[in-house]
């Protein structure tokens, strides 16, 4: 049987040999990450630079300036080493990933913190929530600019663009969490860490994988091989069950304000009324398994209806199967 197996997969093997291994100057591909990827007085400006520009950016809620951040971030380099590292069991390389990725996390952290506790702005953006909300799409993104990051490295060409893919999983959640701190929203700091976290595990996992696919590591035993496959698993495991609520809290969500905003509407559509709108829909998590959903409305009216509130109430509370707290202002309007 294992004969069969080992003839039958012969020809994926020696493709992969002829066109993909032997088409790679690994002495030369290591050489060149290892200087690119180096602790230095360059890495620490470029840091502080690109989560400086990302924290403005989140703070006035501007993708153009959060992007700008992204183009000169140059937390990729180390990141892809450690991917190589762990590739290549190497103890080294693996110290001098974990270092540069470390200092990077606390220069971003201090440095935005800085600049919100000095700021007059700190209201809460679309582009800081965008970043405590992670989801198990987030993990796929950051395994697919993984590959795209290693990819480049390895080919040596197009690296400039795959890096704004990389940091912006990076860079504007470490803002996000300076932020959070600054103004002491330890939530929403738990939440953009995690992100953070799981951009990182995810990047250096998929980088570990090209790398591997590319002949990197091949001297490590068997043995090694399974350890870095297994932890790899367990890790992913770890990231992506929270990560999978997470993404059925958002489903709700979405459905939940649907229903919400089809109810008031329907409940009000009458001949005398002018126009009604929902001033905000807020829902609330208070843990998973039980859900707070919060609604205010603004209708405009010409004539007042005393049962709305109650009447919707508790039509939103059986079709959500949750408890409502609703409060609809009625303005009267006259012509």
């Amino acid at each position: 049987m294992k004969k069969k197996i080992i003839e039958q997969s012969k020809p994926v093997l020696d493709l992969r040999e002829n066109d993909f291994v032997r088409t790679v100057n690994h002495q030369e591909v290591l050489s060149s990450l290892k200087h690119e990827a180096r602790f230095n007085i360059r890495y620490i400006f470029m840091t502080i630079i690109s989560v400086s520009i990302a924290t403005m950016g989140i703070i006035q809620n501007d993708v153009v300036v959060v992007v700008g951040a992204m183009l000169i971030a140059p937390m990729m380099n180390p990141i892809v080493l450690l991917g190589f590292s762990i590739c290549r069991f190497n103890k080294i390389e693996f110290i001098h990933s974990i270092r540069s990725i470390l200092i990077g996390i606390f220069l971003c952290i201090v440095c935005s913190f800085l600049i919100v506790k000095i700021s007059p702005m700190q209201e809460i953006t679309d582009q800081i929530l965008s970043r405590t909300q992670p989801n198990i799409y987030n993990l796929l993104v950051a395994l697919f600019s993984g590959a795209a990051g290693t990819y480049t490295k390895i080919k040596r060409k197009g690296g400039e663009i795959i890096g704004v893919a990389l940091a912006s999983s990076l860079i504007p959640p470490l803002s996000v969490v300076g932020f959070s701190l600054a103004i002491a929203h330890y939530d929403m700091a738990r939440e953009a860490i995690f992100l953070f976290l799981t951009n990182l595990v995810a990047i250096a996992l998929s980088g570990t994988i090209l790398a591997r696919w590319y002949g990197f590591g091949f001297s490590i035993s068997k043995k090694k091989f399974l350890l870095q496959i297994t932890s790899y698993l367990i890790a992913l495991a770890i990231f992506s069950v929270p990560l999978i609520m997470a993404l059925k809290e958002i489903v709700f969500e979405v459905q939940a304000k649907h229903i919400i905003s089809n109810q008031i509407n329907n409940y009000l559509d009458k001949e005398d009324q002018i126009e009604n709108y929902l001033n905000s829909i807020k829902v609330i998590f208070h843990n998973k398994k039980k859900v707070s959903i919060d609604i205010r409305a603004v209708v405009l009216t010409k004539s007042f209806d005393k049962y709305a509130e109650k009447r919707i109430k508790e039509s939103l509370e059986k079709s959500l199967e949750k408890p409502v707290h609703l409060i609809i202002e009625q303005i009267i309007y006259q012509e």
